[in-house]
């Protein structure tokens, strides 16, 4: 008689259950569903960069983003309206790095004359 996973719901045939395609490709749906809502929560969202820059090219101000950890690379991702932004205040481009979980904002070239809230594609990535 077949059984079912505790947390998804998946069939699990015994030993000897015949095995069926339709209850292969439930599973399959299921583990797919499951693995995609938690892709989009936990690697996109957006940060906001505050006009608390410090430095004199390029300018940096620390920065928190919750679940970030030591290896979380961030990739961002500025709206048209931003990038607007930026290219009136003179930015030539804006980053984040990653120093053993420390997230520091970077801006090139002149530091946003605003905050700026900008979306991002989070990574994990091993040295």
């Amino acid at each position: 008689m077949a059984t079912q996973t505790t947390h998804y719901g998946l069939t699990k045939p015994s030993k000897t259950d015949l095995i069926e395609i339709e209850v292969l490709n439930d599973n399959f749906d299921k583990i797919d569903t499951a693995l995609y809502a938690k892709q989009d929560k936990l690697n996109q969202g957006t940060v906001t960069l505050s006009t608390n820059w410090t430095g004199n090219g390029p300018y940096t101000q620390v920065i928190e983003i919750p679940g970030t950890t030591q290896y979380s690379k961030y990739d961002l991702q500025p709206g048209a309206a931003v990038m607007e932004e930026m290219i009136n205040d003179g930015v030539i481009a804006i980053w984040i790095e990653n120093n053993n979980g420390v997230l520091t904002a970077y801006a090139l070239g002149a530091p946003p004359s605003s905050a700026l809230t900008v979306q991002y594609i989070r990574s994990e990535v091993m040295a």
